[in-house]
């Protein structure tokens, strides 16, 4: 194997678009949780009955907790010309540390890892054991390797998009959400973002979702109808505020200069 010298070009995982999409389904409003209620007195008991809080509120409060510690995830989905991504990370949004490894097969198919770590991203460089160093900060706003460093999995963004939510059981619920609001950089596949859903009619895009004993969201599993059929993407996740591990590489490479002009 030659030994790697120099400087290397880069690519993001990030990068990929999908013209299809989809808007919440219309006329389908959040429905409050009745577990509360289901041990409240009957009328006339002298007692006040227990609020009821919107299944929307308490899902979302769900993905706070949960990304308000470290967890590992993996990522299995669809995407665009009969392509498929799967893979594994760990992310810290706290100390704003995330690593992954990606399989995309199919069309242009390839294998992606990377470190973050807050403003400098780490790709591993094909048949080397060296890693691509990217400085963030000295990105142009309007260049192609930029990534939302706040919220890089996707989750966060997913979060402020959900339209309806509705519980289906102690643990689980379902609910709708808006593929097209998080902006041209795109939020999916959670765990993975490498597609851009621009809005195509009133079609699906739907979820369901998992939580544990504590409260932390264990899974959750989508699917965005488009015009040519569905796209189903799945994410679990586990080890909720366990270590992550995530640590710089021992040997990097910093990317050509070309990349920050």
């Amino acid at each position: 194997m030659t030994k790697p010298t120099g400087k290397y070009g880069f690519s993001l995982l990030t990068v990929g678009v999908l013209l299809a999409g989809c808007t919440p389904a219309a006329g389908d409003d959040d429905v409050q949780s009745r577990s509360a209620s289901a041990s409240a007195p009957a009328p006339g008991a002298g007692k006040a009955k227990p609020k009821l809080v919107p299944a929307a509120d308490q899902f979302k409060a769900a993905l706070t907790k949960t990304l308000n510690s470290s967890f590992k995830y993996t990522v299995s989905s669809d995407l665009p010309e009969k392509r498929r991504v799967t893979g594994s990370g760990t992310y810290d949004r706290k100390s704003k540390k995330l690593q992954f490894s990606m399989k995309f097969t199919g069309k242009d198919a390839r294998t992606a890892q990377a470190i973050l770590m807050s403003n400098d991203y780490y790709e591993k460089i094909p048949g080397s054991s060296r890693w691509a160093h990217l400085d963030l900060k000295r990105l142009k706003k309007n260049s192609i390797y930029r990534m939302d460093t706040a919220d890089p999995i996707g989750v966060e963004t997913f979060q402020k998009q959900i339209k309806t939510v509705r519980r289906t059981g102690a643990t689980t619920f379902a609910g709708t959400f808006d593929a097209n609001g998080g902006g041209t950089d795109g939020f999916l596949p959670l765990g993975a973002p490498s597609m851009v859903v621009f809005t195509f009619g009133t079609g699906g895009c739907t979820f369901t979702a998992t939580t544990d004993a504590a409260g932390r969201v264990t899974a959750i599993d989508i699917t965005v109808k488009l015009k040519d059929g569905t796209s189903k993407m799945s994410t679990k996740l586990s080890a909720h505020g366990g270590p992550t591990g995530i640590k710089k590489p021992a040997r990097t490479a910093e990317v050509a200069d070309f990349i920050y002009e």
